[in-house]
C-alpha cells in the first residue's frame, strides 16, 4: 500500500530547508540558496510538518519566522544534517561524484578570474571540482549551511579568525580614461550595496564628510564596466582591476585631491570547519599562489582607519540615482 508520507522517517532534504528557511527568513531567499522555486520549498515544509504534525513556520511582516516547535526541530536538524555531511564526506564514491565545492567572492575582480581558474584546474586535475561565482553574504550563507567547501570571502571581525589564509589588496577609485568630474558634484559611484568594496568607498566618504551618489546600481561587472565606458562615474574596486582595458586603454586611478583615501580590501580563503582542510592544502595553495600577493600569516587584523578631511555638507537623499558628471 502506497504512503504519501512516511511518518517513521523525515527526508533530510526537508531538514535542510527547514535550516535554510530558519536562517534566511523567507521562502524566497530558502528556494534561491537550495536552488529550487519557492512552490517547491513551500511544498516541502508542508511535508515536513505534515511529517511531525505540527506547525513550524508562521508569516512574520515580510518573511517567515519558526514556531517554538520549529525551533526545536530546527536545532535538532542541524545535528542530523551535520552528521549526514560527515557520512558523506567519508563515503569515496558520494564525494568522488560530488567533488569539492568552491566559492569565489564577487569581489574577485575579472582579471584574477581566468589564472584563478587555471589554477584551480591545475590544482584539482582528475579530480570533479564546482565553482560557483556570487556575493560574499551568500557565498558565507552556502559555506555556513554545508553547500560549499571552501570558499574566497572578505574578512569581517566576525570571520577574520577562521581564515586559512589571509591577505590584502589595496582599492582605488577607478574611473574611464577621459573621465572628469565637474567641481563641486557629488562623487558618482557605479556598485552595489552588497559589494564589500563598494562598502569599504561608503565609509571612508561618510567620515570624510565628502557628498555621494549611487548612480549605477549594479552586481554584474559587465554592467559596472560597460557604465565605466558611459561615464557614469567611479567604481571602487582592487587597484590590481586598473591593468584592465577599457576601449583598447586601461582604466584610470583617480588621484584627485576631494577623494578620500580607502583602507585596503581584506580577503581570506575559509573551509567548513569539519573537513579538515589546512592551509596546506593542494587547492587553497593554489589560491594563495594566484590571489595572495602579501599573505598574512598570523598577523593579527590592522587597524583600517580612515583618515579624513572633514566636511559638513549635507548628503544627497539615499537611493537618489542619476548621472551628476
Amino acid at each position: 500500500m502506497h504512503h504519501r508520507y512516511d511518518t517513521a522517517n523525515i527526508p533530510i532534504e526537508l531538514l535542510r530547508t527547514l535550516v535554510s528557511v530558519a536562517d534566511l527568513g523567507t521562502l524566497t531567499k530558502a528556494a534561491h540558496l537550495q536552488r529550487l522555486t519557492q512552490p517547491a520549498v513551500s511544498a516541502q515544509i508542508r511535508r515536513l510538518q505534515q511529517i511531525v504534525g505540527t506547525a513550524l513556520v508562521t508569516k512574520s511582516g515580510g518573511g517567515i519566522q519558526l514556531t517554538a516547535d520549529g525551533e526545536r526541530v530546527a536545532r535538532y536538524a542541524r545535528r542530523l544534517l551535520a552528521i549526514n555531511d560527515q557520512i558523506m564526506l567519508q563515503s569515496g564514491a558520494a564525494a568522488e561524484a560530488r567533488g569539492t565545492r568552491i566559492g569565489l567572492s564577487a569581489a574577485l575582480v575579472p582579471d584574477v578570474l581566468a589564472p584563478v581558474f587555471a589554477a584551480l584546474r591545475g590544482a584539482t586535475r582528475g579530480d570533479a571540482v564546482q565553482i560557483e561565482y556570487a556575493g560574499a553574504d551568500e557565498l558565507s550563507r552556502r559555506l555556513a549551511n554545508g553547500y560549499l567547501d571552501l570558499a574566497v570571502l572578505p574578512l569581517t571581525p566576525q570571520n577574520a579568525a577562521a581564515a586559512l589564509v589571509r591577505w590584502s589588496e589595496p582599492l582605488a577609485f577607478l574611473c574611464a580614461p577621459d573621465f572628469l568630474l565637474s567641481p563641486g558634484r557629488p562623487i558618482p559611484l557605479i556598485g552595489a550595496a552588497g559589494d564589500a568594496a563598494h562598502r569599504a568607498a561608503l565609509a571612508a566618504l561618510e567620515v570624510a564628510g565628502q557628498l555621494f551618489v549611487l548612480v549605477v546600481a549594479a552586481d554584474d561587472w559587465t554592467a559596472r564596466l560597460s557604465a565605466l565606458r558611459a561615464g557614469f562615474g567611479y567604481v571602487v574596486a582592487p587597484e590590481r582591476m586598473a591593468q584592465m582595458r577599457l576601449d583598447g586603454r586601461p582604466l584610470k586611478v583617480a588621484r584627485e585631491h576631494f577623494l578620500p583615501r580607502l583602507p585596503d580590501l581584506r580577503l581570506g580563503v575559509f573551509a567548513r570547519p569539519d573537513i579538515g582542510l589546512s592551509r596546506d592544502d593542494k587547492i587553497i595553495a593554489a589560491l594563495a599562489r594566484i590571489l595572495a600577493r602579501d599573505l598574512e600569516r598570523d598577523n593579527p587584523p590592522r587597524d583600517d582607519t580612515v583618515p579624513v578631511r572633514r566636511r559638513s555638507p549635507q548628503r544627497p537623499s539615499s537611493g537618489a540615482v542619476g548621472q551628476t558628471c
